[in-house]
């Protein structure tokens, strides 16, 4: 089903998600894939752990849709004979929160999700509304 361009599904409790797959901005740079959740309200990032570890936010996001438009990026894995590093990370967030965000979000993170937004946070401090770390190492 579509809605304003988007795909969208119901899952088996009847909430509606987005999932934009892997969709372009304005500038055709290709984005990660994300899902959304929710409509109203100021938005969240939910980031998973992993960072090869897709999919378990869900529920949080789910709770966090009532009040909240809530987008979960799913970070890329990493590829046979290529380097992954947490710049390309931070840039791809960077890149969500361009597309997708109005105004600065909040970064709700666990476990490497966590250290992901932490390290989004120092890098872009005033693109951040407020980050929550879960399962944060040091």
């Amino acid at each position: 089903m579509t809605r304003d361009g988007l795909f969208y599904c119901i899952d088996r409790n009847g909430l509606k998600y987005y999932d934009c797959g892997n969709m372009s901005d304005q500038t055709n740079k290709q984005l990660i894939e994300t899902r959304h959740y929710g409509s109203n309200g100021p938005v969240v990032l939910a980031l998973h752990g992993g960072p090869a570890a897709p999919g378990y936010m869900v529920p949080i996001a789910r709770r966090l849709a009532d009040r909240f438009r809530v987008i979960e990026p799913l970070q890329r894995p990493s590829a046979p004979n290529s380097t992954l590093t947490v710049w390309q990370h931070i840039d791809d967030l960077n890149d969500v929160i361009d597309a997708y965000c109005e105004k600065p979000p909040m970064i709700v993170g666990h476990s490497w999700g966590a250290m992901l937004a932490l390290a989004y946070a120092a890098e872009y401090p005033d693109r951040v509304g407020g980050i929550v770390l879960v399962g944060c190492g040091s």
